[in-house]
């Protein structure tokens, strides 16, 4: 019930969501209870009722990002010190 009612929300507002952490008042809509539930069983789910699909990508923008600076670090001309910063900083940043 949780599943198929979180997809049915975002399909509502498929581009901007319904906001970050709405699900326990959205929950409360779909199960017909006055039990807030804190997820609907997917995490995918979960992000796209809250964040719509812009939220998703900028989220999966800035993951990438991270990836990119720590491989950089590891894998660049820098000298040691400096590599171990940028790594350091990348996985720190996320």
């Amino acid at each position: 019930n949780l599943y198929t009612g979180g997809f049915e929300l975002w399909q509502q507002r498929p581009w901007t969501g319904w906001g970050w952490g709405s699900t326990s008042e959205l929950t409360k809509e779909i199960t017909m209870t006055r039990r807030a539930y804190i997820h609907y069983h997917s995490t995918h789910i979960q992000l796209l009722v809250e964040l719509g699909a812009l939220g998703v990508a900028i989220i999966g923008l800035w993951i990438a990002g991270t990836i990119r600076l720590a491989a950089y670090g590891l894998y660049g001309r820098l000298s040691p010190e400096y590599a171990a910063y940028i790594v350091l900083a990348a996985i720190c940043m996320h």
